[in-house]
């Protein structure tokens, strides 16, 4: 990997934090925003954390472990800029935060 080491020893605490407690995170903390951000906040947060967390900046990593988790965390920050973005599915998901569901997975309809 290319990363200067302390680039890529912050990215590591940032994913091991994150996927340590990534059932039990709202969607806000994993963006690291306040929960009355605003949608232009939100999009800030999603691509800071998405520069330094895209799985591509991991493809050579020889740690394996890691480089999966990179990219469950990642998957994660997507889920949530995904959600978070669209105001009526940011209220559904602000409801179900409420009674501690900290993920809004949409049902397909037939």
């Amino acid at each position: 990997m290319t990363m200067d080491p302390r680039a890529f020893e912050e990215v590591r605490q940032i994913v091991e934090q994150l996927h340590e407690n990534l059932d039990t995170l709202p969607y806000y903390t994993v963006l690291g925003v306040a929960r009355n951000a605003g949608l232009d906040q939100i999009r800030e947060a999603f691509y800071r954390r998405a520069e330094k967390l895209h799985p591509d900046r991991f493809y050579n990593l020889s740690d394996e472990r890691l480089r999966a988790k990179v990219y469950e965390v990642y998957k994660r920050v997507a889920e949530a800029y995904r959600v978070l973005e669209d105001p009526e599915t940011r209220k559904l998901y602000d409801e179900g935060l409420k009674k501690k569901q900290y993920r809004l997975v949409r049902q397909e309809r037939d």
